[in-house]
């Protein structure tokens, strides 16, 4: 196993710098065509890239993930526990929540229900 860190580490260092040198690679040729931006150095593009990553991606470590695609939150199994009619009532009322909050006017159907 430490071998193949040994091994691995160094890879995924060059891999890194690498593809900051691609973000530069990329801002420099697009950016100033487009928007009328400066070029950027290297330095800048890896600040860039880390916080990307912060902002938007994160670092997550590798390993496995599966663990996580049969999660079963209370939602989903109260969901999973209601009949075809309770359902049906959720999904109306979820419509009517996302009109009102999205400034649809109501159906005449729904005014009626009221």
């Amino acid at each position: 196993m430490k071998k193949r860190f040994i091994f691995l580490a160094p890879l995924f260092v060059a891999a890194f710098f690498a593809f900051v040198f691609v973000v530069m690679w990329l801002w420099n040729h697009l950016m100033p065509g487009i928007f009328g931006l400066r070029e950027i150095s290297y330095w800048e593009a890896f600040g860039l890239f880390l916080l990307s990553k912060l902002l938007f991606g994160g670092f997550h470590g590798g390993g496995d993930r599966s663990k996580w695609k049969d999660c079963d939150g209370p939602g989903r199994r109260e969901w999973r526990r209601m009949s075809a009619e309770e359902k049906q009532k959720y999904k109306e009322e979820m419509k009517g929540k996302w009109r009102e909050w999205c400034g649809e006017k109501k159906t005449e159907k729904e005014q009626g229900d009221n």
